[in-house]
Protein backbone atom coordinates (compact mmCIF):
# COMPACT_ATOMS: atom_id res chain seq x y z
CA UNK A 1 0.00 0.00 0.00
CA UNK A 2 1.37 3.41 -1.09
CA UNK A 3 -0.24 6.78 -0.01
CA UNK A 4 0.22 10.31 -1.76
CA UNK A 5 0.20 13.29 0.69
CA UNK A 6 -0.73 16.45 -1.14
CA UNK A 7 0.11 19.58 1.05
CA UNK A 8 -1.40 22.66 -0.45
CA UNK A 9 0.00 25.94 0.57
CA UNK A 10 0.87 29.29 0.14
CA UNK A 11 4.45 29.15 0.98
CA UNK A 12 3.61 29.51 5.10
CA UNK A 13 4.03 26.50 6.94
CA UNK A 14 2.83 27.21 10.76
CA UNK A 15 5.36 25.62 13.55
CA UNK A 16 2.26 23.40 14.83
CA UNK A 17 1.96 21.87 11.00
CA UNK A 18 5.85 21.39 11.17
CA UNK A 19 6.13 20.00 14.15
CA UNK A 20 2.93 17.19 13.86
CA UNK A 21 3.91 16.13 10.12
CA UNK A 22 6.79 14.50 10.64
CA UNK A 23 5.27 12.73 13.83
CA UNK A 24 2.49 11.40 11.84
CA UNK A 25 5.04 10.47 8.62
CA UNK A 26 7.55 8.30 11.55
CA UNK A 27 4.01 6.71 12.61
CA UNK A 28 2.38 5.92 9.51
CA UNK A 29 5.88 4.30 7.74
CA UNK A 30 6.60 2.62 10.87
CA UNK A 31 3.28 0.64 9.82
CA UNK A 32 5.06 -0.66 6.33
CA UNK A 33 3.34 1.75 4.68
CA UNK A 34 4.86 3.59 1.54
CA UNK A 35 4.49 7.50 1.80
CA UNK A 36 4.95 10.12 -1.02
CA UNK A 37 4.51 13.60 -0.55
CA UNK A 38 4.48 16.42 -2.28
CA UNK A 39 4.07 20.11 -1.38
CA UNK A 40 1.82 22.06 -4.26
CA UNK A 41 1.99 25.84 -3.30
CA UNK A 42 -0.49 27.78 -5.16
CA UNK A 43 -2.81 30.45 -5.09
CA UNK A 44 -5.91 29.22 -5.81
CA UNK A 45 -6.47 26.06 -3.34
CA UNK A 46 -9.06 24.69 -6.06
CA UNK A 47 -6.29 24.74 -8.61
CA UNK A 48 -4.12 22.78 -6.12
CA UNK A 49 -6.24 20.32 -5.32
CA UNK A 50 -7.02 19.58 -9.18
CA UNK A 51 -3.46 19.16 -10.21
CA UNK A 52 -2.85 17.17 -7.32
CA UNK A 53 -5.97 14.78 -8.24
CA UNK A 54 -4.20 14.33 -11.82
CA UNK A 55 -0.78 13.73 -10.22
CA UNK A 56 -2.28 11.19 -8.01
CA UNK A 57 -3.60 9.57 -11.02
CA UNK A 58 -0.70 9.23 -12.88
CA UNK A 59 1.17 7.92 -9.67
CA UNK A 60 1.37 4.13 -8.25
CA UNK A 61 -0.39 5.15 -5.31
CA UNK A 62 -3.25 4.00 -3.72
CA UNK A 63 -4.48 6.69 -1.48
CA UNK A 64 -4.44 10.70 -1.90
CA UNK A 65 -4.08 12.26 1.68
CA UNK A 66 -5.08 16.20 1.84
CA UNK A 67 -3.16 17.79 4.08
CA UNK A 68 -3.08 21.54 4.17
CA UNK A 69 -0.18 23.54 5.95
CA UNK A 70 -2.50 24.79 8.42
CA UNK A 71 -3.38 21.19 9.67
CA UNK A 72 -1.92 19.98 12.42
CA UNK A 73 -2.76 16.24 12.46
CA UNK A 74 -2.49 13.64 15.28
CA UNK A 75 0.20 10.77 14.61
CA UNK A 76 -1.70 7.85 14.15
CA UNK A 77 -4.24 10.43 12.09
CA UNK A 78 -3.57 8.13 8.72
CA UNK A 79 -3.82 4.65 9.77
CA UNK A 80 -6.87 5.32 11.60
CA UNK A 81 -8.27 6.93 8.11
CA UNK A 82 -6.85 3.87 6.25
CA UNK A 83 -8.39 1.39 8.58
CA UNK A 84 -11.75 2.97 8.14
CA UNK A 85 -11.74 1.57 4.74
CA UNK A 86 -13.56 3.90 2.78
CA UNK A 87 -13.09 5.72 -0.81
CA UNK A 88 -13.73 9.19 1.27
CA UNK A 89 -13.02 9.58 4.77
CA UNK A 90 -11.83 12.43 7.06
CA UNK A 91 -10.79 13.53 10.21
CA UNK A 92 -12.56 16.45 11.91
CA UNK A 93 -11.70 19.52 11.58
CA UNK A 94 -12.74 22.99 12.78
CA UNK A 95 -13.04 26.40 11.22
CA UNK A 96 -10.19 28.71 12.62
CA UNK A 97 -12.39 31.69 13.29
CA UNK A 98 -15.51 31.92 15.44
CA UNK A 99 -17.70 30.08 16.07
CA UNK A 100 -15.23 27.41 14.84
CA UNK A 101 -17.90 25.04 13.38
CA UNK A 102 -17.13 21.80 12.69
CA UNK A 103 -15.79 21.31 8.65
CA UNK A 104 -18.63 18.88 8.42
CA UNK A 105 -22.06 19.21 6.37
CA UNK A 106 -25.19 18.04 6.79
CA UNK A 107 -28.55 19.11 5.19
CA UNK A 108 -26.61 21.94 3.64
CA UNK A 109 -25.40 23.47 6.78
CA UNK A 110 -22.58 22.78 9.54
CA UNK A 111 -23.07 19.44 11.22
CA UNK A 112 -23.40 21.21 14.64
CA UNK A 113 -24.53 17.80 16.98
CA UNK A 114 -22.77 15.82 15.85
CA UNK A 115 -21.90 11.92 17.40
CA UNK A 116 -19.05 10.22 18.37
CA UNK A 117 -17.68 8.21 15.85
CA UNK A 118 -17.50 7.04 12.04
CA UNK A 119 -20.46 9.28 10.66
CA UNK A 120 -22.07 9.48 7.03
CA UNK A 121 -22.08 13.45 6.34
CA UNK A 122 -22.83 15.22 2.86
CA UNK A 123 -19.69 16.53 2.47
CA UNK A 124 -15.89 17.53 4.48
CA UNK A 125 -13.63 19.73 4.56
CA UNK A 126 -10.90 18.60 2.00
CA UNK A 127 -7.97 19.66 4.94
CA UNK A 128 -7.42 16.14 6.51
CA UNK A 129 -9.32 14.06 3.87
CA UNK A 130 -7.90 10.72 2.86
CA UNK A 131 -9.19 9.70 -1.13
CA UNK A 132 -9.00 6.08 -2.91
CA UNK A 133 -8.34 6.33 -6.60
CA UNK A 134 -11.21 4.83 -7.87
CA UNK A 135 -12.62 8.34 -6.46
CA UNK A 136 -10.91 10.38 -9.10
CA UNK A 137 -11.28 7.63 -11.70
CA UNK A 138 -15.15 6.94 -11.97
CA UNK A 139 -16.00 10.66 -10.72
CA UNK A 140 -15.84 12.95 -14.00
CA UNK A 141 -13.67 16.41 -14.45
CA UNK A 142 -13.20 18.95 -13.34
CA UNK A 143 -13.18 17.55 -9.38
CA UNK A 144 -12.78 20.75 -7.19
CA UNK A 145 -13.87 23.96 -9.67
CA UNK A 146 -16.00 25.46 -7.19
CA UNK A 147 -19.52 26.14 -8.16
CA UNK A 148 -21.49 28.33 -5.66
CA UNK A 149 -20.00 26.20 -2.80
CA UNK A 150 -16.75 26.18 -2.73
CA UNK A 151 -14.10 23.54 -3.67
CA UNK A 152 -14.44 21.32 -1.35
CA UNK A 153 -18.93 20.74 -1.08
CA UNK A 154 -18.49 21.40 -5.19
CA UNK A 155 -16.37 17.70 -4.98
CA UNK A 156 -18.37 16.09 -2.32
CA UNK A 157 -21.21 16.67 -4.35
CA UNK A 158 -19.90 15.69 -7.26
CA UNK A 159 -18.59 12.60 -5.60
CA UNK A 160 -22.26 11.94 -4.10
CA UNK A 161 -23.51 12.56 -7.48
CA UNK A 162 -20.92 9.58 -8.26
CA UNK A 163 -22.51 7.47 -6.08
CA UNK A 164 -20.22 7.77 -3.10
CA UNK A 165 -20.61 8.25 0.45
CA UNK A 166 -18.65 10.38 2.62
CA UNK A 167 -17.48 9.53 5.63
CA UNK A 168 -16.12 11.46 9.19
CA UNK A 169 -14.44 10.22 12.27
CA UNK A 170 -15.34 12.43 15.04
CA UNK A 171 -13.13 11.17 17.71
CA UNK A 172 -10.41 11.99 15.24
CA UNK A 173 -9.61 15.83 16.25
CA UNK A 174 -6.75 17.38 13.45
CA UNK A 175 -6.22 21.01 14.75
CA UNK A 176 -6.25 23.99 12.88
CA UNK A 177 -3.70 27.06 13.22
CA UNK A 178 -5.11 30.44 13.25
CA UNK A 179 -3.93 32.90 15.09
CA UNK A 180 -4.27 29.43 17.88
CA UNK A 181 -4.48 26.47 17.08
CA UNK A 182 -8.57 25.45 16.94
CA UNK A 183 -9.43 22.49 18.98
CA UNK A 184 -13.03 20.72 19.74
CA UNK A 185 -12.75 22.49 22.64
CA UNK A 186 -13.08 25.97 20.94
CA UNK A 187 -16.42 24.70 19.39
CA UNK A 188 -17.84 23.35 22.33
CA UNK A 189 -17.20 26.67 24.43
CA UNK A 190 -19.10 28.83 22.07
CA UNK A 191 -22.20 26.30 21.53
CA UNK A 192 -21.84 26.54 26.02
CA UNK A 193 -22.62 29.81 25.51
CA UNK A 194 -20.81 32.64 27.65
CA UNK A 195 -17.66 30.57 28.67
CA UNK A 196 -14.45 31.84 30.74
CA UNK A 197 -11.71 29.79 28.32
CA UNK A 198 -13.66 31.61 25.21
CA UNK A 199 -12.96 35.23 26.30
CA UNK A 200 -9.56 34.05 27.40
CA UNK A 201 -9.01 32.99 24.05
CA UNK A 202 -10.89 36.08 22.86
CA UNK A 203 -8.73 38.52 24.20
CA UNK A 204 -5.66 37.16 23.76
CA UNK A 205 -5.61 38.07 20.32
CA UNK A 206 -9.27 37.87 18.09
CA UNK A 207 -10.59 40.88 20.12
CA UNK A 208 -7.95 43.31 18.47
CA UNK A 209 -6.70 41.15 15.53
CA UNK A 210 -9.74 39.36 13.88
CA UNK A 211 -13.00 40.83 12.86
CA UNK A 212 -13.91 44.33 14.06
CA UNK A 213 -11.04 45.21 16.75
CA UNK A 214 -12.75 45.58 19.78
CA UNK A 215 -11.28 48.36 21.37
CA UNK A 216 -12.81 50.50 18.86
CA UNK A 217 -15.75 48.77 19.24
CA UNK A 218 -16.03 49.52 22.55
CA UNK A 219 -15.46 53.12 22.29
CA UNK A 220 -18.25 53.26 19.91
CA UNK A 221 -20.44 51.66 22.43
CA UNK A 222 -19.76 54.08 25.12
CA UNK A 223 -20.53 56.66 22.72
CA UNK A 224 -24.01 54.77 21.99
CA UNK A 225 -24.16 54.86 25.66
CA UNK A 226 -23.58 57.66 27.10
CA UNK A 227 -24.97 59.95 24.00
CA UNK A 228 -28.40 58.22 24.64
CA UNK A 229 -29.00 58.25 28.88
CA UNK A 230 -31.45 60.43 29.96
CA UNK A 231 -29.80 60.69 33.73
CA UNK A 232 -26.20 61.57 34.76
CA UNK A 233 -24.09 59.37 36.65
CA UNK A 234 -22.75 60.01 39.50
CA UNK A 235 -21.28 58.09 42.66
CA UNK A 236 -19.44 55.10 41.57
CA UNK A 237 -19.79 53.05 38.83
CA UNK A 238 -19.15 49.60 37.67
CA UNK A 239 -18.48 48.93 34.23
CA UNK A 240 -19.45 45.05 34.50
CA UNK A 241 -17.76 42.99 31.84
CA UNK A 242 -15.64 45.77 30.74
CA UNK A 243 -13.28 44.03 28.31
CA UNK A 244 -9.96 46.14 27.78
CA UNK A 245 -11.48 49.03 29.64
CA UNK A 246 -12.03 51.69 27.14
CA UNK A 247 -15.95 51.46 28.36
CA UNK A 248 -14.63 51.95 32.09
CA UNK A 249 -12.45 54.99 30.58
CA UNK A 250 -14.97 56.89 29.26
CA UNK A 251 -17.51 56.02 32.24
CA UNK A 252 -14.56 57.81 34.24
CA UNK A 253 -15.29 60.66 32.80
CA UNK A 254 -18.48 60.97 34.48
CA UNK A 255 -17.73 59.36 37.80
CA UNK A 256 -15.95 57.17 39.89
CA UNK A 257 -15.54 54.26 37.34
CA UNK A 258 -14.35 50.75 37.46
CA UNK A 259 -14.21 47.54 36.05
CA UNK A 260 -14.79 43.92 36.27
CA UNK A 261 -14.32 41.18 34.05
CA UNK A 262 -13.72 37.75 34.75
CA UNK A 263 -11.46 37.34 31.67
CA UNK A 264 -8.00 37.73 33.31
CA UNK A 265 -6.55 38.54 30.24
CA UNK A 266 -9.07 41.28 29.71
CA UNK A 267 -8.16 42.61 32.76
CA UNK A 268 -4.20 42.25 32.66
CA UNK A 269 -4.43 44.00 29.12
CA UNK A 270 -6.90 46.82 30.71
CA UNK A 271 -4.46 47.82 33.89
CA UNK A 272 -1.68 47.88 31.29
CA UNK A 273 -3.82 50.52 28.97
CA UNK A 274 -5.41 52.85 32.23
CA UNK A 275 -2.97 52.01 35.21
CA UNK A 276 -4.77 55.50 36.66
CA UNK A 277 -8.34 53.23 36.97
CA UNK A 278 -9.24 49.88 39.01
CA UNK A 279 -9.92 46.72 37.31
CA UNK A 280 -10.58 43.15 38.60
CA UNK A 281 -11.36 39.57 37.58
CA UNK A 282 -12.64 39.02 40.97
CA UNK A 283 -15.93 39.78 41.57
CA UNK A 284 -16.38 43.09 43.76
CA UNK A 285 -17.41 43.05 47.37
CA UNK A 286 -19.54 46.23 47.29
CA UNK A 287 -22.42 47.85 45.77
CA UNK A 288 -22.07 50.77 43.26
CA UNK A 289 -24.25 53.34 42.80
CA UNK A 290 -24.38 52.60 38.59
CA UNK A 291 -23.70 48.87 37.16
CA UNK A 292 -23.42 49.47 33.64
CA UNK A 293 -23.58 46.14 31.80
CA UNK A 294 -23.14 46.74 27.60
CA UNK A 295 -23.17 44.09 25.34
CA UNK A 296 -22.18 41.39 28.10
CA UNK A 297 -25.84 39.64 28.78
CA UNK A 298 -26.80 38.95 24.87
CA UNK A 299 -23.75 35.85 26.06
CA UNK A 300 -25.96 34.37 28.22
CA UNK A 301 -28.54 31.62 27.86
CA UNK A 302 -30.83 32.86 30.11
CA UNK A 303 -29.97 36.75 30.24
CA UNK A 304 -32.52 37.27 32.90
CA UNK A 305 -30.75 35.10 35.29
CA UNK A 306 -27.88 36.96 34.75
CA UNK A 307 -29.02 39.95 35.32
CA UNK A 308 -30.12 39.30 38.07
CA UNK A 309 -26.71 38.52 39.31
CA UNK A 310 -25.32 41.77 37.97
CA UNK A 311 -28.23 43.80 40.28
CA UNK A 312 -27.11 42.43 43.25
CA UNK A 313 -24.24 44.70 42.53
CA UNK A 314 -25.98 47.96 42.27
CA UNK A 315 -27.47 50.08 44.60
CA UNK A 316 -29.71 52.76 42.79
CA UNK A 317 -29.25 52.11 38.90
CA UNK A 318 -28.64 49.25 36.56
CA UNK A 319 -27.84 49.99 32.99
CA UNK A 320 -27.79 47.45 30.54
CA UNK A 321 -27.29 48.04 26.33
CA UNK A 322 -27.31 44.76 24.03
CA UNK A 323 -27.74 44.23 20.38
CA UNK A 324 -31.37 44.43 19.62
CA UNK A 325 -32.96 41.67 18.33
CA UNK A 326 -29.77 39.58 17.23
CA UNK A 327 -29.14 36.33 17.18
CA UNK A 328 -29.64 33.23 18.62
CA UNK A 329 -25.97 32.18 17.19
CA UNK A 330 -23.03 30.61 18.90
CA UNK A 331 -21.60 33.87 20.49
CA UNK A 332 -25.41 34.77 21.05
CA UNK A 333 -27.63 32.54 22.30
CA UNK A 334 -30.15 35.02 23.52
CA UNK A 335 -32.12 37.28 21.33
CA UNK A 336 -33.03 40.28 22.93
CA UNK A 337 -35.80 42.70 22.42
CA UNK A 338 -38.04 45.37 24.55
CA UNK A 339 -39.97 42.27 25.89
CA UNK A 340 -36.59 39.96 27.66
CA UNK A 341 -36.29 41.54 30.89
CA UNK A 342 -39.52 41.68 33.27
CA UNK A 343 -41.08 45.35 34.43
CA UNK A 344 -39.63 44.88 37.54
CA UNK A 345 -37.24 42.41 39.25
CA UNK A 346 -35.50 41.92 42.22
CA UNK A 347 -36.41 45.55 43.97
CA UNK A 348 -36.06 47.38 40.51
CA UNK A 349 -38.51 48.84 38.26
CA UNK A 350 -37.88 49.69 34.35
CA UNK A 351 -37.42 53.09 34.09
CA UNK A 352 -36.82 53.34 29.77
CA UNK A 353 -36.51 51.47 27.27
CA UNK A 354 -34.45 52.92 24.27
CA UNK A 355 -33.66 51.39 20.77
CA UNK A 356 -30.62 52.96 19.04
CA UNK A 357 -30.56 52.61 15.21
CA UNK A 358 -26.84 51.56 14.12
CA UNK A 359 -24.80 54.65 12.91
CA UNK A 360 -21.49 53.24 12.14
CA UNK A 361 -21.93 49.46 10.31
CA UNK A 362 -18.75 48.82 10.31
CA UNK A 363 -18.47 48.89 14.46
CA UNK A 364 -22.07 47.36 14.36
CA UNK A 365 -24.39 45.30 12.39
CA UNK A 366 -27.42 45.38 14.17
CA UNK A 367 -28.97 48.03 16.41
CA UNK A 368 -28.63 48.63 19.93
CA UNK A 369 -31.26 48.57 22.97
CA UNK A 370 -30.76 50.30 26.02
CA UNK A 371 -32.70 49.46 29.49
CA UNK A 372 -32.31 51.36 32.41
CA UNK A 373 -33.59 50.01 35.73
CA UNK A 374 -33.96 52.34 39.31
CA UNK A 375 -34.51 50.37 42.28
CA UNK A 376 -37.54 50.99 44.32
CA UNK A 377 -37.10 49.12 48.06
Amino acid sequence: MKILIEIPHTGMFPYQFVNSYPLMLATTMKSGIGIEYELRGHSLVYEAREQAAKHFLESDCDYLLFLDSDMVPPADMLIKLINHDKPIVSALAFRRVPNFEPCIFKDDKFYLDYPKGLIEVEGVGMACTLIKKEVFQNVPQPWFTPTEIGEDLSFCKRATDAGYKIYCDTELICGHVGSFEVTEAHYKSTIAGNTKEWWEQEHSYNWVNVGINGIEQTKYFADVLLNNLDIELYGDVLDYGCALGQMTKELSKHANAEGYDYSRTAIEQARKMYPELTFTSDIPQKKYDFVVSSNVLEHYKNPVEEMRNQLKLAKDYFIAMTPYKDGPNGTHPARIDENTFPLEIDGFKQESVKIIPTTNPNMCYCPQIIFVYRRTT
